[in-house]
């Protein structure tokens, strides 16, 4: 992320690494006075990630935003087969946490991901999901 210091004016730049490979190295420029300043930045690719959610909002037509990516999910595990998926369903009852859970598993079988490198987790709150990615 890099800024102007006035906050009106930024820049992210988005690093794809696949798993096992070296960091990049990144630079990240901080603004102070007018003087540019440069530090190397050490980035992880091999920390655990969010790689899609979804949120029970309960406003209705709000797109694709609130719809879990289970296709790019699953083809994210393929291209990466030591990869295991984390998925969290945060839901107020077991039995609903029970239903979407079942829903995700058979979604993400059918499209040949081992259920063994996936785990679930129930939280009891208001609803939402997240499928988080283990390089």
């Amino acid at each position: 992320l890099k800024g102007d210091g006035s906050g009106e004016k930024a820049e992210i730049e988005l690093w794809l690494v696949p798993p096992g490979a070296d960091p990049p190295e990144v630079t990240q420029t901080e603004l102070s006075e007018g003087i540019s300043k440069s530090e190397k930045v050490i980035t992880n690719p091999n920390a655990p990630y969010i790689f899609s959610s979804e949120y029970y909002d309960g406003i209705a037509g709000c797109g694709n935003n609130n719809e879990l990516d289970l296709e790019g999910y699953a083809q994210t595990l393929k291209d990466n087969p030591k990869s295991r998926g984390n998925i969290f369903i945060l839901l107020l009852s077991k039995a609903e946490f029970r239903q979407k859970e079942r829903e995700i598993l058979s979604y993400l079988t059918k499209k040949r991901i081992v259920r063994k490198r996936l785990k679930t987790f129930y939280v009891k709150t208001y609803g939402w999901a997240e499928l988080w990615i283990l390089p």
